[in-house]
Formats: C-alpha cells, sequence, structure tokens
C-alpha cells in the first residue's frame, strides 16, 4: 500500500523561486502544470487499466467457478451412468424396462448439465488466445462427447438384445475418456487467465477432490445399483475394480477433512465438510460396508432404490462442499470486482479532472508563488494517496479535508469534520493493551518527519465500530521550509492480518452497531441467571422492540434504517451504567442485562430508554421520522427458570406493551389480566367466523357528494355485522379483533363478493350516470394476500360490473406498511380501468412521496382535521395543505367527518372537491343505489 515519503524542499523551492523572479515565470508554471498533467493523465491510465484488468479476471473468476461447478455435477451423474451402463453390459440378459428409464435419465441430468458448461466455455475461450490450452481442453472435450454419443449408440442396442458387440473395457474407456477431458478443460479454466491466486487455490485444491469423490463414488453407485436392484453378486474382478475406487473415494475425503482444520479455510466450507463428514463418512460408511460385505453372495439387506437414496445422499453432501467453495470464492471474486470498479470510476474521474484543470490552468494561472508550491505539494501527496483514506491538517493538527475514503473509513464527512481535532476523528488505539495510541499527525507536526503507525494499531470509527489500518503521516511544507500541515495516509488491513482481537470482538458483537450480539448477551444472561439461583441477587431483563421501524426501511430504504439504528445506539448507550450490557438481539430489537437492579430502578431506567427513542428525530430528504419503543421487562430471581424462558417472558410482556398501544414500559406478570382481554378476542374470532358462515353480515352505504354539479357521484360501501339475535353489531366491535386475528381479508372478499352482486343488478336499472363510483374499502391484509387481485378480477367478470365504477379506499398506515404489495395490487387493478382512493391521509407519517409511487386518484382527509377546522387554525391549514398539495399531483379530494354547514361553506371555499359525513347523508341499507344517489344532494 502507499507510503508517504517527505520531501526536504527549502533550498529546492528557493532556487526555482528565484527562477521564476528572473524569467517572468509564466512560461515555467505553465511548462511545469502540462508536464504535471500529462503524469497525472499517465498514472490514471496506467492505475486505471490495471483496476480494469483485475476487474475483467474476478467477472471471470465467477464464470469459471460456474463453468467447473456444472461440470463436477456432469461427471459425477456420467460416473453414475458409465456404472450402471456396465453392470447392464454385464449381463447375460437383456435390460430391464426400470434399468433403460433410469439409464436415460442420468443422461438427460448429465448433458443438460454439459451443455450449459459448454456455453460458457466457449464465452471464456473467446477471450482467452487462439491457441490457449483451455482451448485446446475445449477441442478435445467436444470431440471426446462426440465419441461418447456414438459409444452410446452402439450399447444401447446390446442392451436391449443382450449382445456383447460392445465390451465393457470399451464402454468404459469411452466415457472414462470424456470425464478425464471435461475435467482438464475445468482445471484449466483457473491456470489460463490472472485469477485472484488465493481463490485459484481454494478452487483447484477442494474442487479437485470433489471431483475425484464425485466421479468415483458416483461409478459406484451407478454399477452397485445395478446389481443390488437386480439381486445378483457383484463378479469378483468388478468387485475388485470397485474397491479400489473406494480407496480413491476414501484418499481424496482424507484432502477434504484436512482442509477443515486450516485456518485459510473459510468458514461456510468447513461447516460443509462437518456435515459432509456426518453423512458421507459417518451414516454413509455404514450402508456401503454392508453393500459390499453382502456383494460377492447378492443377498442384500436393501433394495436397489434404497441404495441409491443412501448413494444419493452422501453425494449431495459433498456436491455441499463444492457449493460453499464456490459461494466463498465467489464472494472473494466479487470482492475484487468491486473494488477493482470502484478504483476504475476514481482513475476515471481524476484523469477527467485532471484534463479539465490542465485546460483551465493554462489559460487562467494567476496563482502566487506561495500557492503554487502548496497546491503542487497537495498533488504530490495525491498522487501518493491515490486509493488510501486522506486527512489533511492543518499546522495546529485540525482537519482541513477527508478524502472520499477517509469517510468511509473513519464515519465521518469532510464538512463535518472540518475544523475538528484531529484526535477527535481519527480515534486510535493500540489492538493488544486497548490503550490510546500515540497520533502519528501531532509527532510529525512536533518532530518535522515523517512518522509511521505502530502495528495492532486499531481505528475506532464514529459508529463505534474497530478496524485495524496502517500507514504513515508527513508534513507538509511552504517553499520556506516552514510546517504548514501534515497529511495523514492510511488504510484497512484487518482482513489481511486477521488480528486476534479482532477476531473475538466480531464473534462477540453486532457489525452494524458494534453492540454485543445476541449471542453474547445469552451468555451473559446464563452468568446472571446462575448468579441469581447461587448468590440470590436479584438482576432485570429489558426487552425493547422499536415501534414503526419497518415503515423507515420499506420508505427510506435499508442503507437508512441502518444509518438510524447507528444513532439509536449511540443515543442508548449514554442511559445505561457501565456495568450494564446493551446488546442488538435481531433487527430493531435489542436487549439489556441490569446487573444487580432492584425493579424499581430498572423502571426509571426503561422509561429513560424509552424517552430516549420517542424524544429523537431522524431526518432524511426533509422528511422527519420520529419511532417509540415498546419494552417489556422481567426480573431475574432465583425462581427464574433459565435464559430462554426469561427471553420468551421478556418477548410476551413487550407483546403485551405493543397491544396497549405501543411506546410503553410492560413488566411481566403470570396470569396479567391482558391475557383475560386477549381471551375475549378470541371469543370475537368464533363470533365472526360464525358470522361470516351464517351470511350474517349486511352492507350499508354512505353518499360522497361533489362540490360540483358535473362530477361523478360517489357512495361509499359499508359493512355491518348482525348478532345471534339479528341486533346490529357496529364495526369498532369487531373489526379491531377481524385485523388482530387475520379475518379480514375473509371479510373483505364477503363485501366484494356481495356488494359487486347488488351492483351488478343496479347498472342494469341506474337513472343517472353520473351515480357511477361505489367506493370499496379494503384492508392492510388483504393487500398482502398474493391471491386477492386475482378474486377481484375473478368478481369482475362474473358480476360484469365495469371495474370503471369501483373505486378501492386503503387507509393510508396500510399502505406504508405494505407499500410494494399495495404498488402491485394498485398496478394489476388499474389495468383492469378501477380507481383508488387513499384513506385517513394524514394520520400516518403523511409524506406527499407516497402520493407518487401508489398513483392513487383520490384523498380522503382524515376526519380528525376536517371536524374541528373552523375552529382551529392548525387543523385547518392541514386540510388545507393536503388538498393543495393533492391537486397539484393531480389527485381529487374527499373530506371526511363533514358534519355542519359551517364546515361545508369552509371547504367550499378551500376548493374541496368532495364532502363526506352526517352533513350531507347519513348511512342507510344499500338496497337501491339509484335512491342513494338521488337523494345526496350537490353540497
Amino acid at each position: 500500500m502507499t507510503s508517504i515519503k517527505q520531501v526536504e524542499t527549502k533550498n529546492k523551492y528557493g532556487s526555482m523561486a528565484d527562477l521564476l523572479r528572473r524569467m517572468g515565470g509564466r512560461w515555467l508554471i505553465h511548462t511545469a502544470i502540462v508536464t504535471l498533467t500529462l503524469f497525472v493523465f499517465a498514472l490514471s491510465a496506467t492505475a486505471g487499466w490495471d483496476a480494469f484488468l483485475k476487474y475483467r479476471d474476478a467477472t471471470r473468476m465467477l464464470r469459471a467457478n460456474e463453468m467447473a461447478d456444472r461440470l463436477i455435477v456432469a461427471s459425477g451423474v456420467y460416473a453414475m451412468e458409465r456404472g450402471l451402463t456396465a453392470g447392464a453390459l454385464g449381463a447375460d440378459a437383456p435390460a430391464d424396462a426400470s434399468t433403460l428409464r433410469q439409464i436415460a435419465a442420468l443422461r438427460a441430468n448429465a448433458d443438460r448439465e454439459w451443455r450449459a458448461a459448454l456455453v460458457i466455455a466457449h464465452e471464456y475461450a473467446a477471450q482467452l488466445p487462439t491457441a490457449s490450452a483451455f482451448a485446446a481442453n475445449l477441442e478435445l472435450a467436444q470431440r471426446d462427447y462426440a465419441a461418447l454419443e456414438a459409444m452410446r449408440g452402439r450399447v444401447d442396442v446390446d442392451m436391449r438384445a443382450a449382445r456383447h458387440n460392445v465390451s465393457i473395457e470399451q464402454w468404459r474407456g469411452a466415457i472414462t475418456d470424456f470425464i478425464v477431458a471435461a475435467a482438464r478443460l475445468r482445471e484449466s479454466s483457473f491456470l489460463s487467465a490472472n485469477l485472484p491466486q488465493d481463490a485459484t487455490r481454494l478452487d483447484l485444491a477442494l474442487k479437485h477432490a470433489i471431483w475425484v469423490i464425485s466421479e468415483h463414488a458416483g461409478l459406484e453407485r451407478g454399477t452397485l445399483a445395478y446389481y443390488v436392484g437386480a439381486g445378483k453378486p457383484v463378479p469378483a474382478a468388478q468387485l475388485d475394480e470397485l474397491k479400489s475406487f473406494r480407496g480413491v473415494v476414501d484418499n481424496a475425503l482424507g484432502s477434504l477433512l484436512a482442509r477443515k482444520t486450516q485456518s485459510d479455510t473459510p468458514p461456510p466450507v468447513r461447516e460443509a465438510i462437518a456435515a459432509m463428514e456426518e453423512r458421507f463418512i459417518g451414516r454413509y460408511n455404514v450402508v456401503r460396508a454392508e453393500v459390499y460385505r453382502a456383494a460377492a453372495r447378492g443377498d442384500y439387506s436393501l433394495n436397489g432404490h434404497a441404495w441409491m437414496e443412501r448413494a444419493t445422499d452422501a453425494i449431495d453432501s459433498v456436491l455441499a462442499v463444492n457449493t460453499a467453495v464456490t459461494r466463498a470464492a465467489g464472494a472473494q471474486a466479487d470482492a475484487i470486482a468491486r473494488e477493482s470498479l470502484a478504483r476504475l470510476v476514481l482513475h476515471g474521474t481524476l484523469f477527467v479532472l485532471a484534463a479539465a484543470l490542465g485546460l483551465f490552468s493554462l489559460t487562467k494561472v494567476r496563482y502566487t508563488a506561495n500557492v503554487l508550491f502548496h497546491q503542487k505539494e497537495l498533488a504530490e501527496v495525491t498522487l501518493y494517496s491515490i486509493g488510501d483514506a486522506v486527512i489533511t491538517t492543518d499546522a495546529a493538527g485540525n482537519v482541513e479535508y477527508l478524502n472520499p475514503i477517509a469517510e468511509e473509513i473513519t464515519g465521518w464527512q469532510s464538512t463535518e469534520a472540518h475544523g475538528r481535532p484531529l484526535a477527535e476523528v481519527f480515534r486510535i488505539i493500540d489492538g493488544l493493551s486497548r490503550e490510546p495510541a500515540v497520533n502519528p499527525v501531532e509527532e510529525c507536526l512536533r518532530e518535522g518527519h515523517v512518522v509511521g503507525i505502530a502495528n495492532n494499531t486499531i481505528l475506532i470509527r464514529r459508529d463505534g465500530t474497530e478496524l485495524m489500518i496502517d500507514d504513515s503521516a508527513a508534513p507538509i511544507r511552504d517553499r520556506e521550509g516552514r510546517v504548514m500541515g501534515a497529511v495523514l495516509v492510511f488504510y484497512d488491513v484487518a482482513q489481511q492480518h486477521n488480528a486476534p482481537h479482532l477476531l473475538s470482538h466480531q464473534a462477540t458483537h453486532d457489525a452494524l452497531t458494534g453492540l454485543y450480539n445476541r449471542r453474547e448477551f445469552e451468555r451473559r444472561l446464563a452468568e446472571l441467571v446462575a448468579d441469581a439461583k447461587n448468590l440470590k441477587h436479584q438482576h432485570v431483563l429489558c426487552y425493547v422492540d422499536l415501534d414503526q421501524f419497518k415503515i423507515v426501511n420499506d420508505t427510506c430504504g435499508h442503507a437508512v434504517g441502518d444509518n438510524l439504528l447507528r444513532q439509536l445506539t449511540y443515543l442508548l448507550k449514554q442511559r445505561v451504567r457501565g456495568s450494564d450490557t446493551l446488546a442488538r438481539l435481531g433487527g430493531d430489537e435489542f436487549g439489556v442485562l441490569l446487573v444487580s437492579c432492584p425493579l424499581e430502578r430498572a423502571l426509571t431506567i426503561a422509561e429513560e430508554l424509552r424517552r430516549v427513542v420517542t424524544d429523537s428525530r431522524f431526518a432524511w430528504q426533509g422528511h422527519s421520522f420520529v419511532l417509540g419503543a415498546s419494552i417489556g421487562i422481567v426480573p431475574i430471581t432465583f425462581e427464574s427458570v433459565s435464559p430462554a424462558e426469561l427471553l420468551s417472558e421478556a418477548d410476551s410482556a413487550c407483546y403485551v406493551a405493543k397491544e396497549k398501544g405501543r411506546n410503553r414500559v410492560q413488566v411481566y406478570t403470570p396470569g396479567d389480566v391482558e391475557l383475560a382481554r386477549r381471551h375475549g378476542e378470541m371469543q370475537w374470532v368464533s363470533r365472526i367466523n360464525e358470522a361470516l358462515a351464517a351470511d350474517r353480515f349486511v352492507l350499508y352505504c354512505q353518499p360522497v357528494v361533489p362540490f360540483s354539479d358535473s362530477a361523478r357521484r360517489h357512495c361509499e360501501i359499508l359493512v355491518r355485522m348482525l348478532d345471534e339475535k339479528g341486533e346490529l353489531v357496529p364495526p369498532m366491535a369487531f373489526i379491531p379483533a377481524a385485523e388482530r386475528y387475520n379475518l379480514m381479508p375473509a371479510i373483505d372478499r364477503w363485501v366484494i363478493r356481495n356488494a359487486f352482486g347488488i351492483l351488478g343488478r343496479c347498472e342494469h336499472n341506474k337513472h343517472d350516470s353520473r351515480c357511477a363510483t361505489y367506493n370499496i374499502n379494503l384492508s392492510g391484509a388483504s393487500l398482502s394476500d398474493e391471491g386477492f387481485a386475482e378474486f377481484v378480477s375473478t368478481e369482475f367478470a362474473i358480476s360484469r360490473v365495469p371495474a370503471g365504477s369501483v373505486c378501492f379506499e386503503i387507509t393510508e398506515t396500510a399502505a406504508i406498511a405494505n407499500l410494494s404489495q399495495a404498488m402491485q395490487f394498485i398496478s394489476v387493478l388499474k389495468a383492469l380501468g378501477c380507481r383508488f382512493a387513499l384513506d385517513d391521509f394524514g394520520s400516518g407519517l403523511s409524506s406527499f412521496v407516497y402520493l407518487k409511487n401508489l398513483q392513487v386518484d383520490f384523498i380522503k382527509i382524515d376526519g380528525n382535521f376536517v371536524k374541528d377546522m373552523v375552529a382551529d387554525p392548525m387543523d385547518h391549514a392541514m386540510v388545507q395543505s393536503i388538498n393543495n398539495i393533492g391537486h397539484v399531483l393531480g389527485i381529487q379530494t374527499i373530506a371526511e367527518y363533514v358534519e355542519s354547514e359551517a364546515i361545508v361553506e369552509r371547504l367550499r371555499e378551500l376548493g374541496v372537491d368532495y364532502a363526506q359525513g352526517y352533513a350531507m347523508a347519513r348511512p342507510g341499507p344499500l338496497r337501491d343505489c339509484a335512491t342513494w344517489c338521488a337523494f345526496a344532494r350537490p353540497a
């Protein structure tokens, strides 16, 4: 990596200044700038070309891996075909239909993988020289495959007629030649280009062993499948050959197992090898030994199908290792490709900037000598620092500039860090002692020479995470030799060094927030449970679940959500004691262990944590988000059963907190009355199901009246439930339980089916063409139902209700909570001609961004703003702003809860399009659509 070499410049620049004064200096300045520009051109072009080559080779690595995987799978299946066909050729009778079908299936599977690999191989060969070893192996493999195809035709005739025109040796020779040619093709793909050495070694070493196991175990599987299925003894010569193959397989297995203990083997590969060890060496070897013991006599304890199942499972475990190897090598190649592409973009940008700077400088250079030498020194330092993180400071050690890589590594933006002491932005510690390390810039400014960073130096980023870094700092001098500042160049070497302290830290900490992870949290919880049982100490477990965090993720993306979690982490850490444990347990879930803490004090701390979350405001692109926190608390006492039980109890308490309205603290109490309430809600479940089964729902409707006589009239269709005595049940009595227990999709389907039936009849008898739009409410659960759009389309077809006469209403909060599903649902039904209204707008986050994404036709302004808008200026302003923005976006507006003539007049003044409420008309049974439209007077 780059290091900075200090240049002693006092005498050198002094003589240059004299020369500039004697010669006027301008032409020399131009010459220097042109030379510097050309130097940047050359350096950028060279570095960019190198980045391009690395990017190209990394992408080749990915394609080579894909081809190799297909060839390995194909070779294993070809080996099965080889063994099964050899067994059939050695029989005295024609092969039975079952054997022929098995051979045909094996050929089809193997050929499919070979053809897919062949497509990749041709693409790969086109990028290499014509006379490359890979091209030669490709030609050989194709020739051997053609020979194999010809041999298959001859073999098929012999198997059906029990003739022996083709010997077993000829058959094996033909198919083995092709398998070996495919292996050469696979291995040459990794040696034919400048692929990453670590990934190449990993692929060649492990995939060769996997190929050996797959081929020989496949041959063994196919051969024994024939004899076990036929119940025949294996001829002695063939049995000896199979045992020799078994020795080859066992030897290759040994090399795979050796990789499991090597430190450079990626963890997923180790796990796959461990699983293979259990399935192949453990379970499969027992079955294989039994078959070999019975092979000479033919009295097998299992049938051919069972043998194939066991052998296939064992070979699949080997192929799983191959998949893990491919993913590990692919991840490394992906990382190289991304890094190379980033460097290519960087150098291309630098190339263009250098050209622009050179052209501008040749015509506009008016800089003084001091500025020229200062900029020249900075330019030289920048050239040395391409690709690394760079921080420059003034003579006092205050930050002046961070390049993009430094911003990424430190977590600070250049504009935020400007003017701050370097020690605040660049916090480093000794990786072994964990003590603060000497800042290299301070020593550089004091001593006036290049200073390197000591080994095992750790940078603590702004979010608290840690990185191992390396490199040096150098002074920047003016033409008199005075130190003007310093430049610090560093880079992340954590992966290269594989530092033990970082491995330990990463094993116990969350990568995103730097907090303890769930594994370490559960370990510490187990210690506190043991302490409470043995020493009778009391501790407390807090389970924190963020409210509405999913909305931020769905709306702004996971990157913004991650940043929000980091900010929250910083705030929460300030509210827990040094002896306590704060951990991230999942996506938006945190855990807190309060050590030696009475319950009363724990409640105070939990309330402080909740308030920290609630009081925080998180901004993104002009939008502000307010979150809450539901917290469940469980005391840890000598009566506590286990860590798992405590976590379950804390989760239950947290659930009750959410059920009570979210953003609150709930202590777990066995037999809580909340459970009784939930039991009552469960009774509603049975009542709703009975009402659905007995068709005890009725439809009402309420006019939505336009302010313009020429506008289309609307009726909102409402649902009511009849109890067992035939009395009306208001919707708020049963809708909450239906939403909580996922019964709303069934109710929505009932409403649509019955409403469409009535509307279909109304359409034939309507008296006013303007009464053409019927609003039907949909729940958030129906938006998430993948089959709901198809159901609605089918009902349109059955009832023949025009899709343009139906407007579906979805609430703002339901749309945001199911944003992607809502967009898809709207897109599908809009294609049929349906319209959509966003209900209760203003009750949720009220971000007008959603309006553009959801493409709705109407906004229904939340009635809580409308009903008090005459007396409350704030509500009036909200109604006005929603109406104005809706009209700017081409969306019509509907005001809800219109309950007085004063509200009607005020809405008319604002230009709202529709009104709905008791001042216009009360809901009534949906019997005659034309009648309802008729009595709904214009506002």
